[in-house]
């Protein structure tokens, strides 16, 4: 590759990105999908012992032949928090439409978890009731963070519960945090915080179910973040039967979102989604009937989102050069 191609970090990404910039171009991405701009073929998985890779090509359509394209290589390796190191671990190239030469090669760690915590958000926002108050993560890595910053952002919090499989994660991040007229708990009882949450973020990379139904609010709104593999699931399929469903890509989700395992046993059909955020966002979908509906998010994480916000980085990137 030519040594002119700027490699972007995510130290970088982090500098020219913002959760409000991240919440305003994951609504972009998904509009753009649902308007019929986007080609991107299924996800490819590559299976090792250790976790998966995974190939994610898109071309986003700006019309009269222009647009912008890319590739996102990511990895995802569940023990990789044994060694310190991030358990999905990202790259996007970034092409020139018009010539097929490569624009910019970038880290997307902080990419990935920017723009996975704003689609969350903007699920919340559209699906949630509007009087939500308290959160609860499941889960307490880097994806519940973000998703956090994020729903702080939109959302007038007064209590957010953070619970993991890993008592002392949860412990750390609540102790680290800090908001006026916002309360931040770690808990051991899923059920109880379960049962007090308007809006619930799980982000685990849990093959078992964590979340049961009979521990929900009426009216909570849940974005399944977490499973984004086959046979990868956190919710009980009793919320799945009984909750209005939203996917970001059908052919995703059923293969490896939330609705996967469930999907794949018959105890769930296709007719049991009501459409994706994108046929929300443009009022195509009423995702509420009333106050008491349990309303579900699922999020396989998109390359269309992943070559907005490469394509905003590089700009900035080039609006840096450019005034030094």
């Amino acid at each position: 590759m030519s040594p002119n191609v700027p490699h972007i970090s995510d130290g970088a990404v982090r500098r020219f990105l913002s959760y409000e910039d991240a919440i305003r171009l994951a609504k972009v991405a998904f509009k753009a999908l649902g308007e019929r701009r986007v080609k991107m073929p299924e996800k490819l998985y590559l299976l090792v012992p250790q976790g998966d890779f995974r190939a994610m090509p898109v071309y986003l359509s700006s019309g009269k032949g222009r647009g912008v394209a890319a590739i996102k290589w990511v990895c995802v390796f569940p023990e990789n928090y044994k060694k310190q190191l991030p358990i999905v671990i990202g790259t996007v190239i970034l092409n020139d439409i018009r010539t097929g030469r490569p624009l910019a090669v970038i880290e997307a760690n902080a990419l990935t978890a920017f723009r996975t915590g704003a689609a969350g958000t903007v699920a919340s926002q559209a699906l949630a009731n509007t009087d939500c108050k308290s959160l609860l993560l499941v889960g307490a890595g880097t994806q519940a963070y973000y998703q956090l910053q994020c729903h702080l952002r939109l959302f007038n919090l007064k209590r957010v519960w953070i619970w993991s499989p890993r008592w002392n994660e949860a412990k750390r991040l609540a102790l680290g945090l800090k908001r006026k007229g916002t309360m931040f708990l770690a808990v051991k009882d899923l059920a109880t915080a379960a049962r007090d949450a308007d809006i619930i973020c799980t982000c685990t990379p849990s093959r078992k179910p964590l979340l049961k139904y009979k521990w929900l609010k009426p009216g909570v709104h849940i974005n399944a973040i977490g499973a984004d593999a086959k046979g990868k699931q956190e919710l009980e399929p009793a919320i799945l039967r009984n909750a209005r469903i939203v996917v970001d890509d059908w052919d995703q989700a059923r293969h490896s979102g939330e609705i996967n395992v469930s999907f794949a046993r018959g105890l769930i059909q296709k007719r049991n989604i009501l459409g994706s955020l994108s046929d929300v966002l443009l009022k195509k979908v009423k995702p509420r009937r009333s106050h008491r509906d349990i309303t579900v998010f699922d999020s396989t994480g998109l390359a269309v989102q992943d070559v907005v916000l490469a394509n905003f980085i590089y700009r900035k990137f080039l609006a840096k050069i450019a005034k030094s």
